[in-house]
């Protein structure tokens, strides 16, 4: 997930290069995908990105970002936060690293940008997690949208 810094089409064109770069090579090496990122977003705005790698049959994501997009698992039992480092891609970052990160059965990943409040309560999304992850998504813009800013929110449920 990208965002780009501030509004309008700069904005855009930073959170679609950073895209670009992920499509070009889906399986690459994480810490790779966001080092060619920052490198392609130095002539733009910058953006705020997350990568991960799901493994729908095992217990495991495997994640790297920078900046204020958001990953969370909420289950039901738990919730955590996967932490980002600072920075901006494209503008400054330290250097990526790949956090591996527990993926308890039933759990949801909510990925979103800064839109969206960073601290909503996950038992809001705990009668919904065996249902469509569409839902627990427009649940999330529909309650906690902060209202002056774009938001994009991305729901995965494990496999179970």
């Amino acid at each position: 997930m990208a965002d780009g810094l501030g509004h309008g089409p700069e904005a855009a064109l930073a959170a679609r290069e950073a895209l670009r770069i992920f499509c070009r090579d889906p399986f690459v090496a994480l810490t790779s995908l966001m080092e060619q990122a920052h490198a392609t977003l130095r002539g733009t705005r910058g953006a705020a990105v997350a990568v991960a790698r799901l493994d729908p049959e095992g217990s495991r994501i495997r994640s790297a970002g920078a900046g204020n997009v958001i990953i969370r698992i909420v289950s039901g039992v738990t919730d955590r936060t996967v932490l980002s480092q600072n920075g901006t891609v494209g503008l400054q970052i330290s250097r990526p690293e790949e956090v591996s990160t527990e993926w308890p059965r039933h759990a949801a990943l909510v990925c979103h940008t800064d839109g969206v409040q960073s601290r909503w309560p996950a038992k809001a999304l705990v009668p919904l997690l065996g249902h469509d992850p569409a839902l627990a998504a427009a649940l999330v813009v529909r309650d906690f949208c902060r209202g002056r800013d774009d938001a994009t929110v991305m729901v995965v449920r494990r496999r179970q």
